[in-house]
């Protein structure tokens, strides 16, 4: 059973040459990373148990990373979500649906009710366009994630783009609880979402 109270937690950390010294992730958390991509997507491998850290400690779920089985890095990776940078490919309806019966384990029925239940409460009722950034989007709640990562996603849209693909899901992980690990050097969305931030170089990550 993962404890999702306290999802994250690296200190005195060390991976590929990058020092963490300090990292913290709570349910409802919107916190950013700001600055090396290579360094981010470090973190990013590190969630999802794709690396394992050299040295110090590094607690996901409330668990020691150096004490997971198969079965528990498993139920890690179906809790995390990942937000591509690029959004332009569209996953179709069966692509996503499929994704909600593998990640969760459901019978087609179930997977086809949360679809629909998802599909009304995340586009329809924000009366958005059903665009790929959407469907993309979509897709990474779709099985209702405890940590979404987004990978840059946003960067390169203008101020009103980022405001019709961004506002819902801030409202949705405001109602939800998600934590978000937004990574990002696009100072408008930083000053329209303020929350903490973490700074990413070729050596470190900090706060």
């Amino acid at each position: 059973m993962l404890n999702l109270d306290h999802l994250v937690s690296f200190k005195d950390c060390t991976i590929e040459g990058v020092n963490i010294t300090s990292f913290n992730l709570i349910e409802g958390d919107w916190v950013y990373i700001e600055g090396d991509v290579k360094t981010a997507h470090l973190l990013y491998k590190l969630l999802t148990q794709q690396l394992k850290i050299g040295s110090g400690q590094f607690n996901i779920f409330s668990q020691q990373t150096d004490t997971l089985i198969a079965d528990q890095i498993i139920d890690i990776r179906k809790s995390i979500s990942y937000l591509p940078l690029d959004l332009s490919q569209a996953p179709s309806d069966d692509t996503i649906f499929n994704h909600i019966g593998l990640i969760k384990g459901l019978k087609n029925s179930e997977s086809l009710t949360l679809f629909n239940t998802l599909k009304t409460d995340l586009i329809y009722g924000e009366n958005i366009v059903d665009s790929a950034e959407v469907k993309c989007i979509f897709k990474a709640l779709s099985t209702i994630p405890k940590i979404l990562f987004i990978d840059f996603s946003f960067d390169n849209f203008d101020e009103a783009k980022v405001i019709e693909l961004l506002d819902p899901i801030y409202k949705y992980q405001s109602k939800t609880g998600l934590a978000i690990i937004l990574c990002s050097n696009n100072k408008f969305i930083k000053s329209r979402y303020k929350s903490r931030t973490y700074f990413s170089t070729n050596t470190s990550i900090t706060e």
